[in-house]
């Protein structure tokens, strides 16, 4: 009879190390290079989905989309940092909503705003807002995220869309603050 799985002798997953000072490490326990920075951007991209479903179901219901947020199913499940995110992001779209609708309105020329679907509106909303109030994100990084959103929220072509109207958005914003 052969040996059973996990014992040792048998190069099963309890094994020792073949070598001493090295241990085995599991798929669970691998490490990359990095991980800190690839850690922080996961947060702020489930940030960014409940600041959008937060924001989304205010719209939907007439709320208040900081009050919306606690409620939403993943809120309890989420890391201290995607709230914290998710509550930043809502916190300087209400604050500086006048000029993120101000900078969307003018580079959306030949749509009236009541065409464009509510999930894309808010998307786009976000990540405006984002380009506008956290410089520490690259302009890149800001639209790139939205862009996924609208892919995973709304279709494959809003996606473009909103790549067009953030782009817009960029350079009009940029462009606000090289003469002020």
């Amino acid at each position: 009879m052969g040996r059973r799985a996990g014992r040792p002798g048998n190069g099963g997953r309890d094994a020792p190390a073949k070598r001493p000072g090295r241990t085995r490490r599991t798929r669970r326990t691998r490490r990359t290079r990095g991980s800190g920075v690839n850690a922080r951007a996961g947060e702020r991209r489930l940030g960014r989905e409940l600041a959008l479903q937060s924001l989304y179901l205010a719209e939907q219901t007439g709320g208040d989309p900081g009050k919306a947020l606690p409620g939403l199913p993943g809120w309890s499940l989420a890391s201290e940092n995607a709230r914290g995110f998710a509550e930043a992001l809502i916190d300087q779209l209400l604050r500086h909503e006048e000029i993120v609708n101000g900078h969307i309105t003018a580079v959306v020329r030949h749509w009236d705003r009541d065409r464009v679907a509510r999930i894309d509106d808010c998307i786009l909303r976000l990540g405006a807002c984002e380009l506008i109030a956290f410089l520490d994100i690259p302009t890149a990084v800001s639209i790139n995220e939205a862009i996924e959103l609208a892919k995973k929220y709304s279709t494959e072509q809003s996606g473009g869309f909103v790549n067009g109207v953030l782009d817009a958005v960029a350079a009009r914003h940029l462009t606000a603050a090289d003469q002020a």
